[in-house]
């Protein structure tokens, strides 16, 4: 008689359920690649008069000249969105006023009422004759020139850095050194006398 070979085990083979393959994994999504800001067309620039204001808007590296009939007593100057910009305004002006502006050079002769520069960088004024106010609102890197008869200007300055008043000394010649100064940034505050006195952390001793 012929023995058959059985295998070990082979009951519990027979009646084991046959494997099944894992099911395959769905694929990540590849990462999406953030849309890029549209870029913001640039205005033209603009220079226009409007009633008694001059209107300077979204100039490039230029020189503007405005002389003669284009300036009067009761005409203001405002620069807006300007860069690189140079401004010489021959005559007796009421006001100029900068504006979101960077690298701009202003010369002028005479101002009845004041200069403002508002959110602006690199500026660099140059006052001929006289200007009773110099004001500097949330601007850096300011140069104020001053020539002797307009020595007098007052200067206004709030959340500002990097201000510098050059002048001559009195009796100095055309041929002399200015002096550099910078504007304190700055202030000491306490009470003195019941009375709150700030000074400038640069004047003190």
């Amino acid at each position: 008689m012929e023995l058959k070979h059985v295998e070990k085990n082979a009951h519990k083979k027979a009646g084991a359920a046959p494997l099944q393959e894992a099911p395959p994994q769905p694929k990540k999504p590849a990462p999406t690649q953030p849309a890029k800001p549209a870029e913001v067309a640039k205005k033209p620039p603009k220079k226009a008069l409007e009633g008694n204001q001059w209107y300077i808007e979204n100039y490039g590296k230029e020189v503007l000249q405005f002389q003669g009939e284009d300036v009067e007593p009761n005409y203001g100057f405002a620069l807006i969105k300007c860069q690189d910009t140079t401004v010489v305004i021959d005559g007796k002006c009421k006001t100029i006023m900068l504006e979101n502006c960077q690298n701009i050079k202003i010369v002028c002769s005479s101002i009845l009422a004041n200069i403002e520069v508002l959110n602006s960088k690199k500026i660099t004024v140059t006052i001929r004759e006289t200007c009773p106010q110099f004001n500097i609102e949330r601007s850096q890197g300011i140069h104020l020139y001053l020539f002797p008869s307009a020595k007098g200007c007052k200067v206004h300055s709030t959340c500002s850095q990097s201000m510098v008043v050059h002048y001559p000394l009195e009796g100095a010649g055309e041929d002399d050194e200015w002096l550099d100064i910078a504007i304190p940034e700055t202030n000491v505050t306490q009470i003195k006398a019941d009375k709150l006195v700030s000074e400038a952390l640069e004047g003190m001793e």
